[in-house]
């Protein structure tokens, strides 16, 4: 967990495992893979463990650590990069 939410675990310091303790837990993975094991940290920090000021930091990381894992999409093809829809608004 301190992968996924390094910022979070320096915040809390030597609490970090604690909090990680409690949160496993009460929220078991739904998933086999380790790498989704921090699912429902966020809100478990804001509503559980009394700390609201770190539950958009870790659902920052939580994101983050998603994208890293996610399956990567198809490439644009040329035509596709030239529609009104995938265009920067200006």
């Amino acid at each position: 967990m301190v992968e996924a939410f390094p910022h979070v675990a320096q915040l809390l310091g030597p609490g970090f495992p604690q909090v990680v303790a409690r949160s496993v837990p009460a929220h078991p993975s739904p998933h086999h893979s380790l790498a989704r094991l921090g699912h429902a940290f966020a809100p478990f920090l804001k509503t559980e463990a009394g700390r609201a000021d770190l539950a958009d930091l870790a659902a920052l990381e939580w994101a983050r650590a998603g994208a890293f894992v996610a399956i990567d999409s198809e490439t644009a093809s040329r035509a596709e990069e030239h529609t009104p829809e995938l265009q920067a608004p200006r």
